[in-house]
């Protein structure tokens, strides 16, 4: 929990047990919404240096998000946040902690055993763009807050024990299926 500079955490079928640490806010990498030319964030232990036919080298991150892989290259790869934690038997809630990584853009907690309310803060996560909580034990409804994210573009919460209306409005009424 003190890599501050992590933008990519893939800890996805380990067998991991337990609760999600509360630390996870200290992913400050996972908190910028904005980048600039000054800004010296780096992916870490994922980025493979590739070199190019010119002789120059360049960095490649390829992520399994939105039901595929996805690959990045040097161009985009410092805009890549990805918390991946599925597949494991993590239990408990959904920590309010995740809801302060504003720059996270994909987050995958499938397949685990989280219990509870989706947070009702999810909508925090304005850049979120793929969201996977699927195959865990979580109930309530779905907050409201989850409509105001513009970004979303992939969104899986089933086989859970989710009940009542599903949010009108902005963006999930574009998502498919």
């Amino acid at each position: 929990c003190k890599l501050s500079s992590l933008q990519v955490l893939n800890l996805e079928d380990n067998n991991l047990t337990g609760h999600i640490p509360r630390c996870f806010n200290n992913f400050t990498a996972m908190t910028v919404t904005e980048l600039d030319s000054n800004d010296n964030i780096y992916v870490g232990i994922y980025v493979t240096p590739i070199m190019t036919l010119s002789g120059t080298y360049s960095e490649e991150l390829s992520v399994f998000i939105k039901g595929g892989m996805l690959n990045y290259t040097s161009r985009n790869v410092a805009y890549v946040r990805f918390m991946g934690l599925s597949g494991n038997k993590l239990c408990g809630e959904i920590r309010v902690v995740f809801m302060s990584l504003v720059g996270l853009r994909d987050l995958d907690l499938s397949r685990n055993h989280l219990s509870g309310r989706i947070p009702d803060k999810i909508g925090n996560l304005k850049q979120l763009e793929s969201l996977d909580l699927s195959r865990n034990e979580l109930s309530g409804s779905i907050p409201l807050s989850l409509s105001t994210i513009d970004t979303l573009s992939y969104l899986n919460l089933s086989f859970n024990n989710l009940s009542g209306r599903i949010p009108t409005g902005n963006q999930l009424q574009t998502l498919n299926d």
